[in-house]
């Protein structure tokens, strides 16, 4: 019996697996589809994405690393289509395609995280471009339209900023660097590396402001969201210190080392931020608490990178850690 992959298409997330063609569906192979229900092959690991040569949709297995990272350069799902000809389509984080009615011309603009990650890209490459698909809402076979597009050339203005340093200072002084450049009454703290999502930085800073927190911390160790390539000797590790602390600061902290954290300005403000290292993480906290309890966590997803993508944190930096809970104490 035919097996069939029932996907979004505005996301490339696979909905369901069988004989079903309700929906947007594409044949998969049946040991494949036996692979995905038995949990041999993780869902998560897998999108429905356009292929570029025959304009098809594919089922393809994305790796949590480079091409995750990069799976808006290299190849763009198919956008949402266009069937109202005055409106912005959204692709990605930040990234809209919109037509002008009067030309009858497609146009790109991209903003946010993408747009931090592009920035990046085209300094070493300054004629980067991208290949666009926008096809129809009800059939993705039908090509309504190819953009080639100067990646350099769509990047809006959208208040962001980007703030570059002749050497590498270490992540406590880019950090101090990025509170004093900042405005509003929110201050977050997100590693661009994309080991940790915007979205669930969004939801910290609903959360705060929902409850009237004074600083809201990420967790990769509570709820059930996705977690991705952390090392059992980091979750060990990282487990003991967080009960190390709680035990120091008479609080509960499950992961005192999380790299995603949103402060009011008053509290983030009142910290004199003396590391430049990595336990800088364990600074915050600790400084954060001895002005207020009125904290919280709540769980994030999290897709770890290896050593050999460059993840750079060793054992030394553990010892750190341990150093920094007790001094700020």
């Amino acid at each position: 019996m035919k097996q069939y992959v029932e996907f979004n298409q505005e996301t490339g997330n696979i909905i369901s697996i069988g004989p079903s063609q309700e929906g947007n569906c594409i044949e998969i192979e049946d040991n494949l589809a036996t692979s995905l229900k038995t949990g041999e092959k993780k869902i998560d690991d897998f999108k429905v994405l356009l292929n570029k040569e025959n304009k098809k949709y594919t089922l393809r297995e994305i790796r949590k690393d480079e091409e995750l990272t990069k799976k808006f350069i290299e190849e763009q799902p198919a956008s949402n289509v266009i069937h109202q000809l005055s409106e912005t389509y959204k692709l990605a984080d930040g990234v809209n395609i919109i037509q002008d009615v009067a030309k009858g011309e497609w146009s790109v603009k991209i903003t946010g995280q993408t747009k931090t990650l592009i920035e990046g890209l085209t300094k070493t490459n300054k004629e980067l471009k991208q290949l666009f698909y926008v096809t129809d809402k009800n059939n993705p076979n039908i090509l309504h339209d190819t953009l080639v597009v100067d990646l350099n050339k769509v990047i809006e203005d959208d208040g962001t900023k980007l703030i570059n340093f002749d050497k590498n200072r270490g992540k406590g002084f880019a950090v101090k660097t990025g509170i004093k450049e900042a405005s509003g009454d929110i201050v977050g703290i997100f590693d661009a590396d994309l080991e940790y999502s915007s979205e669930d930085l969004n939801d910290l800073i609903v959360c705060i402001r929902r409850e009237s927190l004074n600083f809201i911390c990420g967790s990769r160790f509570i709820g059930n969201k996705t977690r991705n390539n952390i090392y059992l000797r980091t979750s060990i590790a990282n487990k003991l210190m967080s009960r190390l602390f709680s035990y120091v600061y008479k609080t509960k902290i499950t992961d005192v080392a999380t790299c995603l954290k949103v402060f009011k300005r008053e509290i983030i403000e009142n910290i004199d931020i003396e590391k430049n290292d990595f336990s800088i993480e364990i600074e915050l906290i600790a400084k954060a608490i001895s002005q207020t309890n009125n904290f919280k966590e709540i769980p994030i997803s999290y897709n770890g990178r290896s050593y050999a993508d460059g993840k750079k944190i060793k054992l030394m930096d553990g010892f750190k850690y341990i150093f920094a809970i007790y001094k700020f104490k």
